[in-house]
């Protein structure tokens, strides 16, 4: 009983999916996503894609107030992300948190979905920022760092 070998015979297959699955992953859907349609030589195909539901950083700030009891404006989260390594310094998610943000109308918005996983970020962050603060304080009280103290 012999069989064709998948392997043997599936190369060029193989290359014609890997082809297509790049131009609909690469071309398509990123147009039906802007546009919510897709132009290709005069057809288009028309999608029913809207952009993910999404929250801006006021609505961020919001409901974390709402549902957290954490009292943070907009521009607060985004210092506190910021340092603690979420956002980048222009305000862009870092490579490993880019899972949480969508990029829309030129700025970067929040799924809902990561509203908990960000929260947690910006408590750990301003932990952070305390106990920073608080060994600063003691430096300086220590004469530690302050040039005012030690010269006269």
């Amino acid at each position: 009983m012999a069989s064709a070998s998948p392997r043997g015979s599936g190369t060029p297959q193989r290359e014609q999916v890997t082809r297509f699955q790049n131009w609909v992953y690469r071309d398509v859907l990123p147009g039906l996503r802007r546009h919510g349609h897709y132009r290709l030589a005069g057809l288009v195909i028309e999608g029913e894609f809207d952009d993910p539901t999404t929250l801006t950083w006021v609505e961020v700030s919001a409901l974390m107030r709402q549902r957290y009891g954490l009292h943070y404006t907009p521009a607060q989260l985004c210092r506190i992300l910021r340092t603690h390594g979420v956002l980048r310094q222009d305000g862009a998610p870092r490579k490993q948190h880019q899972h949480m943000f969508w990029f829309t109308d030129g700025a970067w918005t929040v799924h809902p979905h990561h509203l908990r996983e960000l929260a947690q970020r910006v408590v750990d962050g301003t932990r952070e920022l305390r106990e920073f603060r608080f060994i600063q304080a003691r430096l300086e009280l220590e004469g530690v760092g302050s040039p005012a103290l030690g010269t006269k």
